[in-house]
């Protein structure tokens, strides 16, 4: 093959695998919708008091890139978790329901990524600040109303959150995808588990 073509077939490849957006320096905003999943323990270690459940989960983000790379912070609130469980060996049987809700702030690095025209790939971790709470019963009837006891643990703490996602940008300032999510919410201290994880439909705006 002639070397003037090898030249004209490289940059036909290096033309193909340009993506349309080049990423650019600047400040971006996103926000993502979905579901949340919790399998964990009221009382970390406790069998008994296990919870586990589905909820609306949402996060809000801002921060700036240099290129691909960047640096963000922002609000999440994975939702309200609520699982209703029933003692029948009881008599007579009896009902209780567990609830648990984290909330809180995240700051971190991220990255976004063009991997084909319009595709791109994207990721993020960082620290994660919560407050959470939770409902939960701690095995004993109340004598003179027959209801369960319920005891309330609340605290907070900072732990960690990484996810990763993949999506299309519309234009250089606008694109959307899909996410996953996990942000580590455990305070044995405060007896609070409510690690969760989150699949998501997410949105980003650059400016």
């Amino acid at each position: 093959m002639k070397k003037s073509n090898v030249w004209i077939l490289v940059a036909l490849v290096s033309t193909a695998t340009v993506p349309a957006f080049a990423a650019q320096d600047g400040f971006f905003v996103n926000g993502s919708v979905g579901q949340s999943h919790v399998d964990a323990f009221d009382v970390p270690g406790d069998l008994f008091n296990e919870l586990k459940g589905d909820a609306t989960a949402f996060d809000v983000n801002g921060g700036y890139r240099w290129g691909w790379f960047g640096v963000e912070a922002g609000y999440v609130d994975p939702g309200r978790i609520s699982k209703t469980f029933t003692i029948s060996g009881a008599a007579p049987s009896f009902s209780y329901t567990d609830k648990g809700h984290i909330h809180g702030v995240t700051a971190g690095i991220n990255a976004h990524y063009d991997f084909l025209p319009n595709w791109y790939v994207s990721g993020r971790a960082g620290a994660f600040h919560w407050n959470g709470s939770e409902l939960s019963y701690i095995g004993f009837n109340d004598i003179g109303t027959g209801k369960p006891i319920m005891s309330r643990q609340s605290g907070s703490h900072t732990d960690w959150y990484a996810g990763a996602g993949v999506g299309y940008d519309f234009s250089q300032h606008m694109g959307i995808g899909i996410a996953y999510d996990r942000y580590k919410a455990l305070s044995r201290r405060d007896q609070i588990d409510l690690t969760s994880s989150v699949w998501s439909l997410a949105a980003e705006y650059r400016f």
